[in-house]
């Protein structure tokens, strides 16, 4: 092991991204998120500035850690001497530039605590590990609630005496040394997995991958009680082939993911679930904090409602001009659909579904928002009335995009864009009688300047595919 070892381990993972924009735009939205929620909870810098060095903590350790297990391989730790040593060197180092961050940031945020320090030792190697076995993303799930259930535990804990420091600080680095195999059977089967979901994760973005339910059958009937609306309104409309259902066969063939079905059952699932917990717990526990419960999740809430509405016109962006295998499927049916007759059905179709959803995700957030501060109602309300007309100009993409289809700007626009509404409703008090008529009005009015489309959406007939 030498310098230059360790000099090439470290270019690879900014190698690997060089001309990728994805990642980037990603990087700049999450350092984003922090100014917007300083800007609702009245941060001062310093703490916006550590909720900054904590995000950028998190995405360079995930960086590091995706890039040295890609480097893990079983063949070069057996038969290159030194490198398994170098790759742990890096990995305890790029640990502790990490660690270091997210505690300086977490200083900065609330204050210097040994709490924080407990925290990253537990965090780091958690979120390694989660990119090595997937169950471990259950736990880590729990993160949003778990902090205020054991928030006590954690600062008793950070007062035990100096032998449990010690103890923590071993079993962190322990687990993170055993995040890198030696080349042995284990490390095999581990690399065989993570370049089968790897390969998974690049026909996926080419749009030639295969669905996760379609490779596991169980984890079909795992899915069913989610997906059975889908399963329900797709045996429908194949057994009852009509005219008058054309459309709503054709996008069943096109759709990305679930449609309107069984997002509507997922919305009520989880939106219509959490007014029932808040109207029973209420009824029971009267003396919870009820109302601020639900002014602390009301980000998450509205983030949440827009990536169930948005993930279906942004995922049509990538199948309407991106997959090749719309042209063997349209070529089987007979008469293979085209025109701008056609299209314009088509985005009808897309928009009452769209309009629905909207509507009954709106009347339950709304519902959930009215057990809370007026804050919440009026980033609630900010938030349905600008996701509707900017969910038209995303669907309204595949119009004009050739070739490879570019979701990340639209999707930067729509949650971006929706969530500098909400809070700029919350700032200013603006309550949700008022902006969501706005944002009706702008729908409507972007309808009819947008009009009906000149041509064929479908790529039946374009050159080059």
């Amino acid at each position: 092991m030498n310098a230059d070892v360790l000099a090439a381990i470290h270019r690879v993972p900014w190698q690997v991204r060089r001309g990728r924009r994805a990642g980037w735009v990603w990087l700049a939205i999450l350092l984003a998120l922090p100014p917007l929620v300083a800007w609702r909870m009245a941060h001062s810098p310093l703490q916006t500035l550590g909720a900054a060095a904590v995000v950028l903590a998190v995405w360079w350790w995930w960086v590091q850690v995706d890039s040295l297990l890609a480097q893990n391989h079983p063949n070069h730790a057996r038969l290159v001497p030194g490198h398994g040593r170098a790759l742990r060197t890096a990995l305890l180092a790029h640990a502790a530039l990490a660690g270091a961050l997210a505690w300086a940031g977490g200083a900065l945020l609330a204050g210097p605590s040994l709490a924080w320090a407990l925290w990253v030792l537990a965090g780091l190697p958690l979120l390694a590990w989660t990119q090595r076995q997937p169950w471990v993303w259950l736990p880590l799930s729990l993160l949003p609630v778990l902090p205020f259930a054991v928030r006590g535990t954690a600062v008793r804990l950070a007062d035990a005496p100096l032998p449990f420091w010690r103890l923590v600080a071993a079993a962190a680095v322990a687990g993170l040394l055993a995040l890198l195999g030696s080349g042995g059977a284990r490390h095999q089967q581990v690399h065989v997995r993570l370049q089968r979901w790897r390969h998974a994760a690049r026909r996926a973005t080419e749009q030639r991958g295969v669905s996760a339910t379609a490779r596991l059958p169980w984890l079909r009937r795992l899915l069913l009680p989610v997906t059975w609306p889908e399963q329900a309104w797709r045996r429908h409309l194949l057994a009852r082939p009509t005219q008058a259902n054309a459309v709503p066969r054709l996008d069943l063939a096109l759709q990305a993911g679930g449609g309107a079905p069984m997002l509507a059952w997922l919305i009520v699932l989880v939106y219509g679930g959490l007014n029932v917990v808040l109207v029973v717990g209420k009824a029971l526990r009267p003396d919870l904090a009820w109302a601020g419960m639900v002014d602390g999740s009301r980000l998450g809430l509205g983030m949440g409602l827009v990536g169930i509405v948005a993930g279906t016109p942004i995922g049509r962006l990538t199948l309407l001009w991106a997959r090749r295998r719309e042209q063997a499927l349209l070529a089987l049916l007979p008469g293979p659909p085209a025109g701008a007759g056609l299209a314009a059905a088509l985005e009808r179709h897309w928009r009452r579904d769209a309009v629905a959803l909207w509507l009954l995700s709106g009347l339950l957030l709304l519902a959930i928002a009215a057990h809370g501060s007026n804050g919440t109602l009026h980033f609630v309300g900010g938030l349905l009335g600008a996701s509707l007309p900017l969910g038209l100009w995303t669907e309204a993409q595949w119009r004009r995009m050739e070739g490879r289809a570019r979701t990340a700007l639209p999707a930067l626009a729509l949650f971006g864009g929706s969530l500098l509404a909400a809070a700029a409703a919350q700032h200013i008090g603006v309550p949700p009688w008022v902006s969501i008529p706005i944002g009706v009005l702008l729908h409507q009015g972007a309808l009819q300047l947008r009009g009906a489309p000149p041509g064929p959406l479908l790529p039946m007939g374009r050159g080059g595919l």
